[in-house]
């Protein structure tokens, strides 16, 4: 068997009494090296530098004693074993010097007992080593448990709480105190099965691992989402004694995950909303223009009343096909640097008028501007809808109020404006003391035709057409709301740069023509035949092309009797833009102007490259027709 080092710092004033230690040592199974000392300088020296197992010192010397040098070595706290041997220690002395911190002591006429001293007090230091690196590594552990960003619980056998650590205060809202001895059932929100709980119980008894989400409740009432990992702590025996929850509060993420979903849907519903108000906008093109056609003639007064229904309810139906457009950000927005204060003034004349008398509306805003580049009827139509919303929330009355103030958003990891770039920004919201809305309910706010108001009391349009026009113009919309207390819509839009005011009059008298020849180029018969009409009666000639290819060909016959051409966007083969294209290729310079009801904004600058003289919006009215032809032939 390999004898173990044993680095030994003696001190002894006898050489021979040293060298018999040692050989007792070797004796015993230990490879010694050793050092000899014996005046308390040279010791403390030796002291410096320990690199010693074990300390053998003589109690007496002739410059000093056994007790002067352990109390030197208790001073440097080292963890040596430090040994009494010598020849004279009285039962008093031996007492002393175990009092003052010696490991032990061994007489030099009883050195047979060195050996066994020797290897007992060597085992208690290394206990005593692996004692205090136990209580390190606990110690350790019990910090990252403090300090750790996961919410930490230790539950009994019986699923009583023992320990919870400060996140799990910070999380919940509960102190260790208020917790200790209870069930983590205080934490139910309601929302996970019976089921569920029995798979976790049938887990972790069977000393497996359960992963899974809880949507719990905090002690104010709030709800809030959790993944856990719930596992068995055992003993020695493999026995359970414990039960361990390492929780995350993934509330954050829920509700980003939950707003991606929302935009993704409302994204999907907008498509498939186009889609079918394209259609629409045709039929209601046909109507309008007709019944403004019959409203220009010679009618009983029963027909003219007739035919003023029509155009009214022809009317409803564009502006539900608006707000379907608005939604789906399909609109086509004629943006300008807009004043957003004078915009909600002009608008607070017609909300005092028609708002009932137990509503009262404020507006407050600060000293400046608050520009912003917008559609302004867009912009109007979205406050409307905001305080049309409010108005209904209050059946008995209350306050609407109107907020205008600036901010800026810096580069900041604050969920409510992931989204939002630094910058400057104008917050515009809305606020009522009504009724509120209920959680279940702000999911499917934004849902066109999603309502819960009573049949014929709203589209369910209203808040899908405002969060379509905030989208439209890269803006944000935010909601909070508390029933019984009432809600506030928040608008966060860029801020832009004012110009100096400038104001447009408004002609209302209908321009006619001079007989100009205006090429018609529209797929839909019933469209065509409409704006056909309805040129006529403006006095114009018409000339009329199904599509694209029957369009070139009447050019090629007769394109300098055409003054304007009046084309669809969409039309099988060769449709609105690339005509325009075709025709540039061709160096044919006549005036175009576009009909649609949704031209993307990137495209209608790309058109107006290519030398769009106008567009018209689908449906069209008999004014707005006249208005556009007039002005681009003048």
């Amino acid at each position: 068997m390999p004898s173990s080092l044993l680095r030994l710092l003696i001190l002894e004033d006898e050489p021979l009494d040293a060298e018999l230690i040692v050989a007792t040592l070797e004796d015993g199974g230990y490879s010694c090296q050793w050092d000899r000392v014996e005046t308390e300088e040279l010791f403390k020296n030796r002291l410096n530098n320990p690199q010693y197992d074990l300390i053998l010192a003589d109690y007496r010397l002739p410059t000093f004693d056994g007790l002067t040098a352990l109390k030197i070595f208790a001073k440097r706290k080292l963890n040596i074993p430090f040994i009494i041997v010598s020849g004279t220690l009285g039962e008093e002395l031996a007492i002393e010097s175990l009092k003052a911190g010696a490991t032990d002591y061994v007489l030099k006429q009883r050195l047979g007992r060195l050996v066994p001293v020797v290897k007992r007090a060597l085992r208690e230091k290394e206990e005593q080593r692996m004692r205090r690196q136990a209580e390190d590594e606990l110690r350790k552990l019990s910090q990252a448990v403090k300090q750790s960003p996961s919410s930490i619980m230790i539950t009994d056998t019986k699923g009583l709480l023992e320990y919870v650590n400060p996140k799990f205060t910070e999380v919940t809202g509960y102190s260790l105190n208020e917790v200790v001895g209870k069930k983590p059932s205080i934490l139910k929100g309601g929302h996970t099965s019976k089921e569920e709980y029995e798979k976790l119980w049938e887990k972790i008894l069977a000393g497996e691992e359960w992963r899974g989400e809880f949507h719990n409740k905090r002690k104010d009432g709030s709800l809030y989402w959790e993944i856990a990992s719930i596992s068995a702590i055992k003993n020695s025996n493999n026995t359970i004694t414990h039960y361990l929850a390492v929780k995350e509060d993934i509330t954050e993420r829920k509700l980003l995950e939950e707003k991606a979903r929302q935009q993704e849907r409302l994204a999907s519903i907008g498509q498939l909303a186009a889609g079918i108000a394209h259609d629409f906008n045709n039929i209601l093109a046909v109507i309008s223009l007709y019944s403004d056609l019959l409203a220009g003639g010679t009618l009983s007064d029963a027909s003219r009343s007739q035919v003023a229904i029509i155009s009214q309810q022809s009317k409803r139906a564009a502006d539900l096909i608006q707000q379907i457009l608005d939604f789906s950000r399909r609109a086509i927005l004629e943006r300008a640097p807009i004043d957003l204060k004078y915009q909600i003034k002009e608008l607070l004349a017609l909300w005092n008028r028609t708002l009932p008398d137990n509503i009262k509306l404020v507006f407050e805003h600060s000293v400046g501007s608050f520009g912003v580049y917008a559609d302004p009827t867009r912009i109007q139509q979205m406050l409307m809808n905001l305080v049309i919303n409010a108005r209904d929330a209050m059946s008995d009355g209350g306050k609407i109020s109107l907020k205008l103030r600036r901010i800026q958003v810096e580069d900041c990891p604050d969920p409510a404006k992931l989204e939002m770039q630094a910058g400057n920004w104008v917050k515009i919201t809305v606020s009522d003391n009504g009724a509120g809305i209920p959680p279940e309910v702000l999911t499917h706010l934004y849902e066109p035709f999603f309502t819960t108001k009573a049949p014929g009391e709203g589209t369910g349009l209203g808040l899908a057409q405002v969060y379509g026009i905030v989208k439209q113009h890269e803006g944000h919309i935010s909601v909070e709301s508390v029933v019984g207390e009432g809600t506030t819509f928040s608008i966060y839009l860029p801020v832009s740069p004012l110009p100096k005011n400038e104001h447009f009059g408004e002609d209302l008298t209908i321009p006619y023509g001079q007989k100009e020849t205006i090429l018609i180029v529209e797929d839909n018969e019933v469209a065509q035949k409409a704006l056909y009409d309805s040129l006529q009666v403006l006095e114009y000639q018409v000339v009329s092309a199904s599509n694209g290819q029957e369009a070139l060909l009447i050019l090629e016959k007769s394109q300098t009797d055409i003054a304007l051409i009046l084309c669809d966007r969409v039309m099988p083969g060769i449709g609105g833009v690339e005509l325009l294209e075709t025709l540039r290729q061709k160096d044919i310079e006549i005036p175009f102007v576009l009909m649609s009801g949704y031209i993307p904004e990137e495209e209608l600058a790309y058109l107006k490259n290519q030398g769009v003289a106008d567009w018209l919006q689908k449906p069209l009215r008999l004014g707005q027709l006249a208005e556009v032809v007039a002005k681009v032939l003048a």
